[in-house]
């Protein structure tokens, strides 16, 4: 019973810290910044698909007014066609990637644009970017994270 005693003590502050530090991912990394993504265009791209997504990729606003045909396969087409061409442009490459939850923009790592963002988006599942999957306007939630492509 005399050990109990020492647990009583509690007046002296601890002795040793704990840090924890997370090591990355080796392999090509993206930010992935959705902070500009309003609940009023992220409701759009839900209702009104490719439609308010190639609205949002033309104007920057997602207003869909001006389209005339929202369900036309060209529609979809030039929207699918704009995606292609923003992951191009920022050398996202064919391959499983994955989201790490990311606050901020970590140090030597690429920005995506706006249409890239969406395009990587719309191919999220969970925590993962499937680049065989087919674009999903609706699949685009709000997001801050890296997407790591990890090396092989």
């Amino acid at each position: 019973m005399t050990d109990v005693g020492l647990l009583h003590n509690m007046s002296v502050p601890p002795r040793s810290t704990v840090q924890v530090s997370r090591s990355a991912l080796p392999g090509l990394r993206y930010f992935v910044d959705c902070r500009w993504l309003s609940p009023t265009i992220v409701q759009g791209l839900r209702s009104e698909g490719a439609a308010a997504m190639l609205a949002l990729l033309q104007n920057g606003d997602g207003n869909v007014d001006e389209v005339t045909d929202k369900t036309s396969k060209e529609v979809e087409e030039r929207a699918l066609d704009c995606l292609t061409l923003a992951l191009a442009d920022r050398g996202v490459p064919r391959q499983i990637g994955v989201f790490v939850p990311e606050d901020h923009r970590p140090r030597d790592v690429h920005r995506l644009s706006r249409a890239a963002t969406l395009a990587v988006l719309a191919r999220r599942s969970g925590p993962l970017y499937l680049p065989r999957r087919r674009f999903n306007p609706s699949l685009i939630a709000p997001l801050t994270a890296v997407l790591v492509f990890p090396e092989e």
